[in-house]
């Protein structure tokens, strides 16, 4: 663009008029005007290579780590402050040993590390991460899956070993979209769902939580089950915004402006193919279990007051009912076991309550929340089919308690973007399916 070279290989670019004020980052490949540059580490040449950046981009080559700390001295694994540094240290005349792995499922590799002679296994950098939907329960020095790594962390690497990784088959994903599972092996499994978070218009006047629940099947490898993640949604200050993927009712606001925001949607795992209505409505007997979502909220500021609420939590044998900050302003009540919410619009089975004006939409669930009217909405309801689930149970925030087997809920204070067993949702939902064993 006017004003700037260009960058590329090892430089970045330079600002040549008043214009373009900053240069970019020298580096790998250099970096745009006001930019940074690339690392590099040459892999055939260095081992165990790692590169540290501040609130940089996330990688997930297990070789860039993002951090937060920064300083005037040279530290490792810190960004540094003012002019670079360098550092050469001699570790000894010793040679690089390799750790290969056997991993206890066919066809699941894990990549060797290379370390110095010498290296304890606590700071050999052993990657605990998922590997193709499998979870790395432990690293074992025998065949025999005895003795773990974690009770060997002082164990010296003097030779060329081998380490043998146990993993445990658990399908996840927080992406708001249709997920089909083939069952891989003959056993029990635990099944979890999270719901998702109404639609926010700050981080005071928030949607409300995604709910949980959980069961125990046993299942016959070559079966399928069909797992659906409820989604989030943004605000917005036009006529309608969408739902939450998966039963979300739309927002609805204006340009004067009002803000609005649609319902969490819900996540279920079924053994037939579906959206929640869709399934609940067409084969109701292949639903295993449901999480709902919760509602949205609505914000217009006028006349020195906010218009606004929370958006009901969704889960559990009932959902919550949206909060208002303003009288006559009246928020959507959450959906049950029996019906959906009420408000400026009602939910229905499998959907939360679409917004017509100055609204937010209602949580998706079993039975969706009702919209809200300048304030929050409510949140759907969660489900359990006890008559194929063992150890069934919904846990929503602030909720309705209930011992009954068929509605069994717990009550929580506890919530986290990342899917937490018995903790409510932020964001999107999510879905889980473990191996417990034959």
């Amino acid at each position: 663009s006017s004003g700037v070279t260009a960058c590329g290989f090892g430089t970045g670019a330079s600002a040549t008029t008043a214009s373009a004020h900053w240069g970019g980052g020298g580096g790998w490949y250099g970096g745009q005007v006001g930019s940074g540059g690339s690392g590099h580490i040459n892999d055939n040449l260095v081992s165990n290579g790692h590169m540290t950046c501040y609130n940089c981009m996330n990688q997930s080559d297990n070789v860039t780590t993002v951090n937060t700390c920064y300083s005037d001295t040279p530290t490792a694994d810190c960004a540094k402050d003012g002019a670079g540094a360098i550092k050469v240290k001699f570790l000894g005349n010793k040679s690089l040993k390799t750790i290969s792995f056997v991993t206890s499922e066919n066809g699941i590799s894990i990549s060797d590390v290379h370390v110095v002679e010498g290296t304890l296994l606590s700071n050999a950098n052993l990657d605990y991460s998922d590997v193709n939907n499998y979870e790395i329960v432990d690293y074992y020095l025998d065949s025999n899956y005895q003795n773990s790594v974690s009770d060997n962390l002082n164990y010296a690497v003097n030779n060329d070993i081998t380490l043998y990784a146990k993993l445990n088959y658990a399908f996840k994903s927080s992406l708001a979209e249709a997920h089909t599972v083939t069952v891989p092996k003959t056993g029990t499994y635990k099944l979890e769902v999270w719901g998702a978070q109404g639609g926010s218009y700050d981080d005071d006047y928030t949607g409300g939580l995604g709910g949980y629940a959980t069961g125990t099947i046993s299942l016959t490898a070559g079966d399928t089950l069909y797992a659906y993640v409820g989604g989030t949604t943004e605000k917005c200050n036009v006529q309608y915004c969408a739902g939450g993927f998966n039963g979300g009712g739309r927002g609805a606001g204006s340009n004067h402006p009002v803000y609005s925001t649609g319902g969490g949607g819900a996540s279920h795992i079924a053994t037939a193919s579906g959206l929640i209505n869709q399934v609940l409505t067409n084969n109701s007997s292949s639903v295993l279990l449901v999480a709902g979502g919760g509602g949205g909220t609505s914000y217009q500021f006028a006349d020195g007051k906010a218009y606004t609420g929370l958006g009901g939590n969704g889960g559990g044998i009932q959902g919550n009912s949206g909060t208002n900050t303003q009288s006559g302003f009246n928020p959507g009540t959450g959906g049950n076991q029996l019906a959906g919410g009420t408000g400026n619009t009602s939910g229905s089975l499998g959907l939360g309550a679409d917004a017509n004006q100055y609204s937010a939409g209602g949580g998706g669930g079993y039975y969706g929340g009702g919209s809200s009217n300048q304030s929050g909405a409510g949140g759907g309801s969660g489900y359990i089919n006890t008559s194929r689930l063992n150890n069934a149970k919904m846990v929503c925030k602030d909720c309705t308690p209930s011992d009954i087997a068929a509605t069994k809920t717990e009550t929580n204070n506890c919530s986290n973007e990342v899917p937490t067993p018995n903790c409510s949702k932020k964001g999107n939902g999510a879905v889980k399916i473990t191996y417990l064993g034959n």
